[in-house]
């Protein structure tokens, strides 16, 4: 037992411990030369794992805040839109107006020299209550300040408005008040019982607002009445009393009142004729009697009547409805249409 104890605790040979530590040295050098590497490899997978992740999430965020903001000028150019759309163009600078035509589905007029548009407006027709007539018609009349006889506003012997949307004869001036008509400036009359052409207020765009004539800008209405001559002819289309066409129906009215003023002037003439006749009778029989009396002349006969003027149309069209009510007819005469 005791001879094999030098043997396994003898101190070992100096090359023994320089061989043994060889490997060991090895061994190290490589467990230091992985842990040199690890922490590259980890940077090396937490790059990818990292940077491109936030990228494609920042992109995502980003991009649609500019799709946001490029909607919002769309919603924004309806009110710019609505700014310069105005009530009315005018494109003709000096030129004279030869036809207006007037939509009273759009609301709208257009102004034509010859077959070239110059110009459009917003109009305001008729209510369904006192309908437009729709026909062909020609400007007969220009009064660039006119009031209207059939609506207005009721005024008591202070001054006070009592009633603002009266009708003389049908509603009561109290004692001491007045009924003032509606203000028509710039009035183009197109039917003997009241429609026209006006400067008025536009409150709705498109929709009707008046007692039958027809509303335009302050504006157009001047611009009309400085280049619309007597005779222009204006075409209303739409929804209303159909008056045809109303320039030819005053034409053959005039002619048929001329032909019952030249008949009864004929008339007048043919009596005026036989009364001479029977006033030299008496002086027939006194020759007869050998009287010395000297027969009694005959009285002078009177001239034929000069023919009567033909009589104005009347100032009252009959309307094409048992309901229409006119508009504004004038109080005074207004020249005839030209032909």
């Amino acid at each position: 037992m005791e001879t094999d104890n030098p043997i396994r605790f003898a101190a070992p040979a100096p090359w023994r411990i320089k061989a043994a530590m060889v490997p060991v040295s090895l061994l190290m050098l490589l467990m230091l030369a992985s842990c040199a590497q690890q922490p590259w490899l980890h940077e090396q997978a937490a790059e990818p794992a990292s940077v491109p992740a936030p990228e494609p999430v920042v992109a995502e965020e980003r991009n649609p805040t500019p799709e946001q903001e490029n909607p919002a000028p769309e919603q924004e150019n309806p009110t710019p839109k609505k700014e310069k759309t105005s009530l009315w163009e005018w494109n003709g600078n000096d030129r004279q107006i030869s036809r207006i035509e007037v939509d009273l589905k759009s609301q709208k007029a257009h102004f034509y020299d010859g077959d070239k548009p110059i110009g459009w407006t917003y109009v305001a027709s008729g209510l369904k209550k006192y309908p437009t007539p729709i026909g062909q018609f020609a400007v007969m009349e220009k009064v660039s300040e006119k009031r209207s006889n059939l609506y207005g506003k009721i005024y008591d012997a202070k001054g006070r408005v009592v009633k603002s949307n009266a009708t003389p004869g049908k509603d009561r001036i109290p004692a001491g008040g007045r009924f003032e008509g509606a203000r028509m400036p710039y009035f183009m009359r197109l039917t003997y019982d009241g429609i026209g052409l006006h400067a008025g207020r536009i409150p709705r765009p498109g929709s009707p607002a008046s007692h039958g004539c027809i509303r335009m800008p302050k504006k157009v209405a001047t611009l009309l009445f400085e280049r619309v001559n007597l005779g222009t002819k204006v075409t209303i289309t739409g929804n209303g009393p159909n008056y045809g066409d109303y320039v030819e129906r005053q034409r053959r009215a005039r002619a048929a009142e001329k032909a019952l003023a030249a008949k009864k002037a004929a008339q007048a003439a043919k009596v005026a004729k036989a009364e001479p006749a029977s006033q030299t009778k008496p002086a027939t029989q006194a020759k007869s009697t050998n009287q010395a009396a000297p027969a009694p002349q005959a009285a002078p006969a009177p001239q034929a009547a000069a023919a009567p003027p033909a009589a104005p149309t009347s100032q009252t069209e009959p309307p094409t409805q048992a309901t229409r009510t006119p508009e504004a007819a004038s109080a005074t005469p207004a020249a005839p249409a030209p032909k």
